[in-house]
């Protein structure tokens, strides 16, 4: 079962990336982004989620929605590549 149809890899200025994000909705950010909590501000993770998604032209699925608790965590996901084939199918080439 395969979770994504394409492939991504994350860019080298990712953080950055999620720091303007950031700087779009909210008007003063400290350096330590990482540390934001979106659990207290669903509007703010939402227009997050969405915006990365949209930049990065990878979603965060359905089933890690409920894990994405602080920027730290969106971070973290977006810093693993992801490949859409399977181990055997590696195997087999």
């Amino acid at each position: 079962f395969l979770k994504y149809r394409y492939n991504y890899q994350p860019p080298d200025d990712l953080e950055n990336q999620v720091k303007e994000a950031i700087n779009k909705f909210l008007a003063d950010v400290n350096d330590d982004i990482r540390s934001i909590d979106l659990t207290k501000n669903r509007r703010l993770k939402f227009q997050l989620l969405d915006l990365l998604g949209e930049r990065l032209c990878h979603v965060v699925p359905n089933s890690e929605l409920h894990q994405m608790k602080t920027v730290g965590d969106l971070i973290d996901f977006y810093e693993r590549p992801f490949r859409n084939l399977t181990e055997y199918a590696q195997m087999a080439r």
